[in-house]
């Protein structure tokens, strides 16, 4: 395995790379990162090693290229956990480009390490944050944490790579996920779905989204008078004296007018024919 890169000062490139450089520059939009998917990718191997695969890389203008899967060892653990990070260096002034670790401090919630990153001396292109656990012998994949940037451009031109969070709905839109997909990183409501009654609290409702409700819930305000039943005379028990006998007069009157029947004290003025009347 033989790792080159470029281009130094005082150094020759070939066609074939400058073609690369260039290549991954456009598609880079001169930010760091790798050229697929596969390049560079830290993996566990055996005890605290680390395997980087083959690939291409680009980094503060220059190239980086693998020909073959490579191997990293750590230092031993602590007594702490601790945080290392796999990066491809890129050497200005001895002219190379290295894979490495940059050990982190040990600490109960320890943190990563600062990169370097001098354009005209050491640059470190981060490949991979790997936890060591306390006290550990062997990593297991889950120790691993991927922070390389793939260079590759979305069919639409945009690269969802810009964004680093898996899980940011920015990504999301830029791959295509679905709408079901996008509402589930929003933590949004489905297109189709309900509210409790006591989540409703304000706007209007319409007519037909009411329910039937028992009367007793009826407290406040007017019913139009299509709303009110028939009532019995028997439940009429507040009207007062005057008011029950404007009701029975009213009905006395409604009676006769069914059956035709008339009782005055004088002659009937209109008597139409099938009236009865008594005076």
């Amino acid at each position: 395995m033989a790792i080159t890169g470029g281009p130094f000062q005082g150094t020759t490139v070939s066609d074939a790379q400058w073609a690369l450089l260039l290549g991954m520059l456009a598609r880079s939009g001169g930010l760091d990162g790798v050229d697929e998917a596969g390049h560079f990718l830290v993996s566990t191997s055996t005890g605290l090693t680390v395997s980087v695969a083959a690939g291409n890389a680009y980094a503060a203008g220059h190239f980086g290229v693998s020909d073959g899967a490579a191997t990293v060892t750590l230092d031993a653990a602590d007594a702490n956990p601790r945080i290392d990070r796999i990066v491809l260096r890129f050497n200005m002034s001895a002219k190379t480009v290295t894979l490495a670790a940059v050990k982190g401090t040990p600490a109960s919630t320890p943190t990563a390490p600062a990169l370097t990153q001098n354009v005209s001396g050491t640059y470190e292109l981060l490949l991979a944050d790997v936890t060591v656990p306390a006290l550990a012998s062997a990593l297991v994949s889950g120790n691993i944490s991927d922070q390389r940037r793939v260079l590759a451009v979305d069919t639409n031109g945009v690269q969802s790579t810009d964004i680093t969070d898996s899980t940011s709905i920015g990504r999301q839109v830029l791959t295509g996920a679905s709408a079901a997909a996008i509402r589930g990183y929003l933590a949004a409501a489905a297109a189709s779905h309900t509210h409790a009654a006591g989540d409703v609290n304000s706007g209007t409702l319409a007519d037909a989204r009411i329910p039937n409700l028992n009367a007793s819930k009826i407290t406040a305000g007017t019913l139009d008078a299509a709303r009110i039943p028939n009532l019995p005379m028997s439940k009429i028990s507040d009207a007062g004296t005057s008011g029950k006998a404007a009701l029975a007069a009213a009905n006395l009157a409604a009676l006769r007018a069914a059956s035709r029947i008339y009782v005055q004290s004088g002659t009937p003025s209109s008597p139409a024919s099938g009236d009865l009347w008594f005076w």
